[in-house]
């Protein structure tokens, strides 16, 4: 499946599809709820290919598919994430591929290269990331908006860009240090519970 951010891509990217005599289903925001799911069945019936902005990614469940193509890249790491576990959830029988589609010396690859790829996200974990974007006073999206709008050239905003990818990654160790040492207190708990009650004893 393909996500975007915005209608007008969508439908284009299905026009084009459908231009190339490929079936496809489409979801955006202006659909009613039926319309919406009416695209889900015939995603999952018979349409090889379903085109969909972010609305498709919340609480659809689409673990039959396991190929996700990006033809654009939110400046919110967790919006991609939200896309990700549409199809990455219990049930999927194989692994989820995860393409991205980036044009060279535009923001999107900035942020991918020096952001993304930092945080590792697709390797790890919803909730940790969460926590990490979540020490950005204004969130993410808010950072790399005042990045773009503020900086005075492309250089500039590659320096500032390369500079938060460097402090979520520093936010990153920090907490997946304090997760392992909390997994380790909680697996010692037990043990020193044992160590200190001692025996009950009868008195004769």
């Amino acid at each position: 499946m393909a996500f975007t951010q915005f209608a007008a891509t969508a439908r284009r990217a299905a026009r084009a599809l459908q231009e190339a005599d490929v079936e496809v289903a489409l979801i955006c925001g202006a659909q009613e709820p039926a319309q919406r799911e009416r695209q889900l069945m015939r995603f999952r019936s018979r349409a090889p290919v379903l085109v969909s902005t972010d609305v498709g990614s919340e609480g659809h469940n689409l673990q039959h598919a396991w190929r996700l193509v990006n033809l654009d890249l939110p400046w919110n790491p967790m919006r991609v994430e939200q896309r990700i576990g549409r199809l990455h959830r219990l049930g999927q029988s194989r692994p989820v591929e995860v393409v991205h589609l980036l044009v060279p010396g535009t923001i999107e690859e900035d942020l991918m290269a020096r952001i993304y790829e930092k945080l590792g996200m697709f390797r790890e974990v919803i909730g940790d990331l969460d926590q990490v974007v979540a020490a950005l006073p204004g969130g993410l999206a808010g950072q790399v908006r005042d990045i773009v709008l503020a900086s005075p050239d492309d250089e500039t905003m590659r320096q500032r860009l390369e500079a938060v990818g460097s402090f979520l990654e520093r936010q990153w160790r920090r907490w997946q240090r304090a997760r392992r040492l909390t997994e380790a207190v909680l697996d010692e708990a037990p043990v020193l519970q044992e160590a200190t009650v001692a025996p009950a004893t009868g008195s004769g």
